[in-house]
């Protein structure tokens, strides 16, 4: 009855897509305009379809590669918080001062921090401590003279008014970042013998596994690793 020739129900839904596209074919098109405007649909067609693969086994890999990460004795909560320190730990230099001890330092000039990070304090705080400075408490033990003087070496110092004390403010706070943990946050890792022999554990001075019963980032500075097991208490 088909005369031979025999069509599908893909085959007709692919044909309306093409009378009804935006960029299809339209009555006043010859043959050769229309195969055209087909052949366009068909390459942006086969381009979204390359680009889905591609994001597909993008995705498949990189879920692949965050379970080898995992380790699947661990709740989720627990491996989302050592995955995160085993990240951070990439920000970090290693010193080993002896054979068993291990300086372990935040590279800041790389990896600058925030005020939230540096004093456990919103940066809205740590801006706000600068204005809290009450001069009047500061210098009460002073002089009528020496005053006068400090006033003096001030306005020399901060010319322009109080515009250029807060670029002077900026400008501390900017350096205060690099300075402060500069000399402060340097982390010791000491490598002590374990419980069995030839067992060896690792103990940071910042003490989290301590408090939370998790290794830190400065143990994964020296560790190198995926987190296992061991590195978290029962």
């Amino acid at each position: 009855m088909t005369m031979g020739n025999a069509t599908t129900g893909v085959n007709e839904a692919e044909h309306r897509v093409y009378h009804y596209h935006s960029q299809g074919p339209r009555p006043q098109h010859d043959t050769a305009e229309a195969q055209g405007w087909i052949d366009k649909i068909n390459k942006d067609k086969e381009e979204r379809k390359s680009q889905k693969v591609a994001a597909d086994m993008k995705g498949v890999q990189g879920k692949a590669a965050d379970r080898e990460r995992r380790d699947q004795r661990f709740p989720e909560y627990c491996n989302d918080l050592l995955l995160t320190e085993h990240d951070e730990s990439s920000k970090y230099d290693i010193h080993r001062a002896i054979q068993t001890v291990f300086y372990v330092k935040r590279v800041y000039f790389d990896h600058d921090t925030t005020p939230d990070e540096d004093l456990d304090l919103p940066l809205s705080i740590c801006q706000s401590l600068f204005d809290k400075i009450d001069e009047s408490n500061a210098i009460v033990q002073m002089k009528a003279n020496e005053k006068k003087q400090l006033k003096e070496e001030k306005e020399k110092l901060f010319t322009g008014g109080k515009k250029a004390l807060d670029e002077y403010k900026s400008i501390l706070r900017r350096v205060m970042v690099h300075v402060i943990p500069s000399y402060e946050r340097t982390r010791t890792v000491q490598v002590l013998p374990g419980i069995n022999t030839n067992e060896w554990i690792l103990v940071c001075d910042f003490k989290r596994m301590v408090k939370w019963g998790l290794a830190c980032r400065h143990i994964y500075a020296i560790l190198k690793r995926n987190p296992q097991l061991c590195d978290a208490m029962a």
